[in-house]
């Protein structure tokens, strides 16, 4: 019975390294660069998603109506072009995120830069039946 249980914690500990090495060596073989890059480009992902499904949210309801969201943006820049929205960097990290939405997008200032990681209030409002507005606040 002694040597199950020394052998059924062996076998944890061996498991448990195992793991170790494999989260650690991810880092270690791509680079903790590449790793943040990586982070950086996945919340510009999230942030344009939010911000789409609001601008689906107001072009389906009424002329006027408003929602305010708050979205998490990383440093880039915030573009529309008619009916696609992209998110962009150009620096040492080079990368551009597209959506396309099913009506024509206007933002306040285009594009909008954001310099620094912080939470951003989106105010969507729908213009009318082919355009809504999102004015873009910190």
């Amino acid at each position: 019975m002694r040597a199950q249980l020394s052998l059924e914690l062996s076998i944890l500990i061996l498991a448990f390294l195992v793991i170790i090495l494999l989260t650690s060596g991810y880092i270690g073989i791509y680079g903790l660069n590449k790793v943040s890059k990586i982070s950086v480009m996945g919340m510009s992902n999230a942030a344009l998603s939010k911000i789409k499904n609001g601008v689906e949210l107001v072009s389906s309801a009424d002329v006027n109506t408003t929602i305010s969201i708050k979205v998490r943006c990383p440093p880039g820049y915030i573009e529309s072009k008619g009916k696609e929205l992209l998110y962009f960097r150009n620096d040492t990290l080079k990368y551009t995120i597209s959506t396309n939405c099913s009506v024509n997008v206007e933002l306040s200032e285009n594009p909008y830069v954001v310099n620094e990681p912080r939470i951003l209030n989106f105010v969507i409002t729908k213009i009318n039946d082919t355009t809504v507005k999102i004015d873009i606040t910190s």
